[in-house]
């Protein structure tokens, strides 16, 4: 599988968990919280779903943000009306869809790929401390991206970086850098390889 089909994967999976986790908060688990029939599970949540919309319409970030997610994962519209959501909610200082938003424009979901854009969005939310923003940035300097040269050492930097943040998901990525950067020493002249 390639790299950007599996982070895409990774993606729907932390969408989905994000999504599940504020519609059913209490346990995370739709079954738990019914009471009722698998129809009920259904209408409540349908509800869920529109008043989660209606919430970011009326302008609540964090809501802008879960129906960005929504409607780019969940297909609950276009790819381009979700990055529409996420950029909304990144005006109003959510940096998580700042991020959402820079990995959109690096991979041209809802937009064409965009690597400037990207890049002073990943950037940006990064300075905010965002652990999202600092994957992508890792991600994205395995193999350049734009203004982003490739750079395994700065990759790593993210990455590190990502998880003091609480990225424990990029903890593989940066394993696969130290493993590329290790294929990528010379051998010292003595053959012996370096400490």
């Amino acid at each position: 599988m390639s790299s950007s089909l599996l982070l895409l994967a990774r993606g729907v999976a932390m969408a989905l968990f994000l999504l599940l986790v504020s519609v059913y908060p209490k346990t995370g688990n739709a079954a738990d919280n019914s009471g009722g029939t698998a129809e009920d599970d259904k209408r409540r949540f349908e509800k869920e779903f529109a008043d989660q919309k209606l919430r970011a319409e009326q302008g609540d970030p964090k809501s802008q943000y879960q129906w960005g997610l929504s409607c780019i994962y969940d297909q609950q519209g276009s790819l381009a009306e979700g990055l529409r959501w996420l950029l909304l909610a990144s005006k109003q200082g959510y940096v998580d869809a700042e991020a959402e938003a820079g990995g959109c424009y690096a991979f041209g979901i809802g937009t064409e790929v965009n690597a400037d854009e990207a890049i002073r969005l990943l950037r940006d939310a990064a300075s905010k401390g965002s652990a999202r923003a600092l994957n992508q940035l890792g991600f994205l300097s395995i193999n350049g991206l734009g203004p982003l040269p490739k750079d395994l050492n700065q990759a790593e930097k993210f990455l590190l970086e990502a998880i003091k943040k609480g990225a424990p998901w990029a903890e593989k990525r940066l394993q696969e850098v130290r493993d590329m950067l290790k294929k990528q020493s010379p051998t010292p002249p003595d053959g012996k390889p370096s400490p």
